[in-house]
């Protein structure tokens, strides 16, 4: 499957950060067999330029997108992300109907409120190093791996399990019970 992880954090102060998360999410998924291509956003002038531009270039089957923050924690200048996250999939739908699944930090912290107001298919709270290689290689088997998985719909708050056969965590698949 071809994989397109895209890193959304774009906060440069008080430096840069490596998106060591979503790197270990390529290897995770190239280690798997899947063709893995990665975009940065942190250093993009024009973001919706890359998107298009990586998104008609690599033709991608999946697109993930790895959310560090939610807010840059600072009390006197609060400063939310998750609406550039938003502006982010909208780009995205513009130019691809692949289903965009989110995880990382930010994304464990809230799975289902952030998945529900991003408008994404399906969401991932803890690691994802083997819960996504196993999710996307369930989701081609005629017998999908036993996920605990949980509508989207109306849900107000998570319920992560652990999936019977692999061990990992999910919290949604909208279109699965």
């Amino acid at each position: 499957m071809k994989v397109l992880i895209i890193s959304t954090n774009r906060e440069k102060l008080p430096f840069p950060v490596v998106p060591i998360g979503a790197a270990k999410i390529v290897g995770a998924l190239r280690k798997s067999g899947h063709v893995v291509d990665f975009l940065d956003l942190c250093f993009s002038r024009n973001i919706r330029r890359s998107i298009r531009k990586k998104v008609m270039q690599f033709h991608p089957d999946v697109i993930g997108l790895s959310i560090r923050n939610l807010d840059n924690c600072a009390y006197v200048q609060s400063h939310a992300y998750f609406e550039g996250d938003r502006k982010i999939v909208r780009m995205i739908r513009s130019v691809s109907n692949v289903p965009i699944v989110i995880g990382g930090s930010a994304v464990s912290v809230a799975p289902g409120e952030l998945a529900a107001y991003l408008d994404v298919d399906y969401a991932f709270a803890g690691e994802g190093e083997r819960s996504f290689p196993a999710f996307l290689s369930a989701s081609a088997e005629t017998e999908p791996c036993q996920w605990n998985i949980y509508r989207m719909g109306n849900i107000t708050r998570s319920r992560n399990r652990r999936c019977n056969r692999c061990r990992s965590i999910i919290c949604l698949w909208p279109g699965n019970p």
